[in-house]
């Protein structure tokens, strides 16, 4: 039985490093770095030890890229938590997952975009109708920020690693991976 070398939870490629003149630490702490530094009208970076709960059963945490604002009324945060983790045979990749918290409410990316239902937030100064007409909106604008983050956090990962995809796998779990061209 076979498993695939790395596990992938929401990066768009495998952001990963692997053989024997790699070091482990240097790379988490460059990356660490790099987050804690990206400060840009989109977004910013941090180090915030609340988010480590989030990675425990996946990796080290690395830090955190966000984007706060308001929208019909509602404090939003969107959240990408990158951490760093093992490949099972060899080497190591970088991924992130999302937290996004909408008046004290978290969702993941999917489970936002798929269940949010503005009715469970409490704004008593607002009109339900009028929240209700702008649950597709504010599901845009979430969506707008996650990928503002992404290409963020992302281009952070490039510049440490080798992007890979997934080309294959074996009924045993094992998987094939090629590099992804550079644009």
């Amino acid at each position: 039985m076979g498993t695939r070398n790395f596990c992938s939870y929401e990066a768009s490629a495998v952001y990963a490093f692997y053989g024997n003149d790699i070091d482990f630490d240097d790379i988490q702490s460059s990356v660490t770095c790099d987050i804690e530094n990206l400060k840009t009208d989109k977004c910013k970076g941090g180090f915030y030890e609340a988010y480590k709960k989030n990675c425990h059963n996946k990796g080290n945490y690395l830090g955190t890229v966000y984007h706060a604002f308001k929208f019909a009324g509602l404090d939003c945060e969107v959240n990408l938590i990158g951490f760093i983790s093992s490949g099972y045979y060899d080497g190591a990749n970088l991924d992130y997952v999302s937290e996004i918290n909408i008046n004290t409410i978290d969702y993941d990316f999917e489970e936002f975009s798929s269940y949010f239902d503005i009715t469970d937030h409490e704004c008593n100064d607002l009109n339900k109708g009028f929240l209700k007409m702008q649950r597709n909106n504010i599901i845009r604008k979430v969506s707008a920020v996650y990928a503002d983050l992404q290409k963020e956090i992302e281009n952070i990962y490039k510049q440490h690693t080798t992007a890979l995809r997934v080309i294959g796998g074996f009924s045993d779990g094992t998987a094939i991976y090629e590099k992804i061209k550079e644009d």
